[in-house]
């Protein structure tokens, strides 16, 4: 009996990768996210520039960005650790950036440990987003060696926005025999809807029929479910369908994937595409 190889090629949206921070020193905005679509122009809101997991900082020099048409920085407290001397706390307005420095000149009192080095309160503009790019940093020891970090920018938001990443995709089926039924994908997938979203989000999918050289099997052969179970799979067709409902920002749907191959489905390299799609919760997809 001739076998089916089957590829489920993802097309309709960007793979974006997971990135773990391989050291513990890190400079990152705390909140990172401020998502809030009851903010207006005129209201504010704080953001303080921190330094986590460091030893024998002897300095540091921080440049963040933004978007002017959107924020400006109206309040700036440089908050500095005991012993160091303020070189940077300013605020150009007209390019849109911050900057911030401070040194331990006598190499007397180097920081060990987390610390905030600055609040800066953000005074809304304008409806939109903008990002809070740190783009530039350094952080010298004692020896004024420099100190290797992670750097987490942030983010703002007070309309509504959607951004969703699959993790894992595509999924790739084996090879199967004709007539065999509820054939499990590898591994498990995942929808994660991204920190940066400002509203609930509903997530439909839908997919085109497979397709090998001109042959063909309906794309309702293919089910899900957001559990590791066939009991009670779902089919995916041709048109749009709810996965789930309601769902916040920063949260991951898990999902598998099993294919049925018809009796007498002639073998090939079967390809398919897979739409997502995120809405406003209660809208249509």
């Amino acid at each position: 009996m001739k076998r089916i190889e089957l590829f489920f090629a993802t097309l309709a949206i960007c793979i974006l990768a997971n990135v773990v921070a391989a050291r513990a020193t890190r400079i990152y905005l705390d909140p990172s996210s401020v998502v809030d679509t009851s903010l207006s122009p005129g209201d504010t809101f704080t953001v303080d520039v921190k330094v986590d997991d460091v030893t024998d900082m002897g300095g540091y020099d921080i440049q963040l960005s933004y978007d002017t048409s959107v924020l400006n920085i109206t309040g700036n407290v440089h908050t500095y650790p005991s012993g160091f001397s303020e070189l940077k706390n300013e605020v150009d307005e007209d390019a849109g950036t911050y900057w911030l420095a401070a040194a331990d000149f006598f190499g007397t009192s180097p920081f060990s440990g987390s610390t905030s080095l600055a609040t800066l309160t953000f005074t809304i503009t304008d409806d939109g987003w903008s990002n809070l790019d740190i783009y530039e940093t350094s952080i010298p020891d004692k020896n004024n060696n420099p100190i290797p970090h992670d750097v987490e920018d942030g983010y703002f938001s007070n309309v509504e926005y959607i951004s969703i990443t699959l993790i894992g995709y595509p999924v790739e089926f084996s090879n199967f025999d004709p007539g065999t039924t509820n054939n499990p994908a590898p591994t498990s997938y995942t929808i994660r809807v991204d920190p940066e979203t400002s509203v609930n989000v509903d997530i439909y999918h839908k997919g085109e029929n497979f397709t090998s050289n001109g042959y063909s099997f309906d794309i309702e052969n293919m089910k899900w479910n957001d559990v590791d179970e066939t009991g009670t799979t779902s089919s995916i067709t041709e048109t749009y369908s709810e996965i789930v409902t309601n769902v916040p920002y920063d949260t991951n749907t898990t999902m598998y994937y099993w294919i049925s191959l018809p009796s007498g489905q002639r073998a090939g390299d079967y390809e398919t595409t897979l739409y997502v799609k995120g809405v406003n919760t209660g809208n249509p997809p």
